[in-house]
């Protein structure tokens, strides 16, 4: 009796259900013949299924029309992959992104949200199914991101630069572990430039970004901005570009180790309107001279 009950238990155990690849947001203003799609017309719109506010719709992928506060939902019918996504062309049709994006065809994408002031939210691990994207550029440009999670560029390790990608943003708080796949990342030009809500950046913001060269202009006019960790540089022994990195943060206050890199332009490192502050260089060193020449008067640059 007990191994007929054991064999009719075990019938019962099936696997998880398997999860359907779809885009699933949430509609910031009212949308009437939009997509957040390009290349549309070489796929099938049969193949997609529409809902809306959790229910089917006879919606075309390519064509909706949506309600401020509608939640939607666009699913492949047969798994295949999607057309890149971009909701920058309707620019404030999304408010929040409430699933990862499904696996796409493209690797470079950029602009996905530029001028999308009304997203505030995306979920975490955004790309994680997207482990061939390598171009990330301008993504949340100009938009109303607020919180960024840990895992929203997680597994992109063939991205080289990440120029612009939150400029002009309303961004407020970056989670530990943003950049954690970007051993081979080299450029951060302008990434934070006009992040004017920014108050505080991670300490192990940049630990595994090793390779990093060029830090152009990356948190100019972060004009909110208050502290800045001992470490936040420290393993960034490639540096050689800091050109006005935090030029017109005029709240922050700086204590920096820089001791294991060799920036060359050092000079260039500007600080303009910095409050106050300390820089570790290392001793005796061009560096040390040239980052004491053209610091601000309220900077302390120390030689170790």
């Amino acid at each position: 009796m007990f191994a007929r009950n054991l064999f009719y238990m075990r019938k019962r155990v099936t696997a998880p259900p398997v999860e359907v690849p779809s885009l699933c947001f949430m509609v910031g203003d009212s949308v009437s013949g939009a997509t957040p799609f390009t290349d549309t017309s070489s796929y099938d719109a049969s193949d997609f299924l529409v809902k809306v506010n959790d229910v089917e719709t006879t919606q075309s992928f390519d064509s909706l029309t949506l309600a401020a506060g509608d939640k939607c939902e666009i699913i492949s019918k047969s798994g295949s992959k999607f057309p890149r996504i971009i909701f920058s062309d309707s620019m404030n049709m999304v408010s929040k992104i409430l699933k990862p994006f499904p696996p796409m065809w493209t690797s470079g994408l950029g602009d996905e949200f530029y001028n999308c002031s009304m997203l505030t939210e995306v979920c975490d691990d955004l790309l994680i199914h997207n482990p061939q994207v390598d171009d990330v550029n301008y993504f949340f440009q100009n938009s109303g991101i607020l919180v960024v999670p840990g895992g929203t560029f997680k597994g992109l390790t063939g991205v080289t630069a990440f120029k612009k990608v939150f400029a002009g943003s309303a961004v407020r708080e970056l989670q530990e572990g943003v950049f954690d796949s970007f051993e081979n990342v080299t450029d951060f030009e302008d990434c934070f430039y006009g992040c004017s809500d920014l108050t505080t950046i991670p300490d192990t913001l940049f630990d595994k970004c090793a390779n990093t060269t060029h830090m152009k202009w990356t948190f100019q006019n972060c004009s909110s901005l208050t502290g800045v960790g001992t470490g936040l540089l420290a393993k960034l022994t490639k540096l050689e570009n800091v050109f006005k990195c935090f030029s017109g943060c005029e709240s922050l206050v700086v204590d920096f180790d820089i001791t294991a890199t060799e920036i060359i332009d050092a000079d260039d490192f500007a600080w303009d309107t910095v409050g106050t502050g300390t820089v570790r260089v290392p001793a005796g060193s061009t560096t040390a001279s040239t980052f004491a020449s053209a610091s601000d008067a309220n900077v302390t640059v120390i030689e170790v």
